[in-house]
């Protein structure tokens, strides 16, 4: 039986622990525990769920997997601790908040030969799924433009790092993973309104002759999740909230709804199987950075056309 630990029980860390508990024995899972640097958090966590609560030290000796869903400016730490030891992992995005970081448990996970998936989770929505291989089909001719909208309101949770890298970094890779290349241009607008971190961009990517636009806030009320792709031959919407894809050209529109298919969980499902050595993660260390390389050129020049 695989053993899985947890690393932050935050908003997302605790989502993480909620669905892997929800679905242990079909996975065929077990949650060793998990730690949390907040006391009262871990507490609370441990007795609603019934998860034991562990110092660091102990977890690392006590499981195959480990998911990473601290604060990005603490992944460096954590994450060496957790190669050095052989534990293969889930970071969750941004994977690292410095290029450095970045190469440097890179080139660790590599000397000691371990797996990292990253937590790009929309790599797991059907809604790009299913875009990335009508794209792929030309079924609709070529992508012109590519316009994704990721905002909502700001949330209680903990942020050591602004929109572009904690929510436009999820667009950047879709548009990388479904485009199957990478930008060769960059320009960018961005701001605060409140705190000390951007909390409103738009970036516009060039990849070739597609346009790929991406609108990210924390200052909608609401929660907006969508992509709209126009081609030479019609147009695709899709909502990953929702999880539907709409395809529409001047011959017909069809629909599609993917309500069975839950993202987190077959994240989860892959990440178990790349534990077992039946897959090699899908969003690799590599696209990690190249993603990280893109955001951070995105925070140096704003209102400034920058070829990549």
């Amino acid at each position: 039986m695989i053993r899985i630990g947890v690393v932050g029980a935050g908003a997302w860390g605790s989502t993480h622990l909620k669905r892997l508990l929800q679905y242990s024995d079909k996975l065929n899972i077990e949650i060793v525990g998990f730690y949390d640097i907040n006391p009262e958090r871990a507490s609370f966590i441990s007795r609603t769920l019934g998860i034991r609560n562990l110092d660091l030290s102990d977890l690392l000796n006590s499981v195959d997997g480990l998911i990473v869903a601290t604060p990005p400016t603490t992944h460096s730490k954590i994450t060496s601790k957790a190669i050095e030891k052989g534990i293969t992992l889930l970071v969750e995005k941004p994977f690292a908040t410095s290029i450095e970081d970045a190469n440097t448990i890179h080139k660790l996970s590599k000397k000691f030969g371990v797996d990292i998936l990253v937590g790009y989770i929309e790599r797991f929505n059907p809604v790009v799924r299913e875009l990335r291989r009508i794209l792929t089909s030309q079924d609709l001719g070529s992508p012109v433009v590519i316009s994704s909208k990721r905002v909502g309101p700001r949330g209680r949770r903990i942020r050591d790092v602004g929109v572009i890298l904690d929510l436009a970094t999820h667009d950047i890779d879709i548009a990388r993973f479904i485009l199957g290349s990478e930008p060769n241009q960059l320009l960018s607008i961005y701001g605060s309104k409140h705190g000390e971190y951007e909390d409103y961009a738009i970036l516009t990517l060039k990849f070739g002759d597609t346009t790929v636009l991406i609108e990210t806030n924390l200052l909608t009320p609401y929660k907006v999740r969508t992509i709209y792709t126009t081609c030479t031959d019609g147009v695709i919407y899709g909502d990953y909230i929702r999880r539907s894809i709409k395809i529409s050209t001047e011959n017909y529109e069809r629909e599609k709804s993917f309500f069975d298919v839950e993202p987190l969980v077959e994240e989860h499902k892959h990440f178990v199987n790349v534990i077992r050595g039946i897959e090699k993660p899908i969003c690799t260390v590599e696209d990690a950075i190249s993603v990280l390389k893109v955001a951070l050129e995105s925070l140096k020049k704003p209102g400034k056309l920058i070829t990549l």
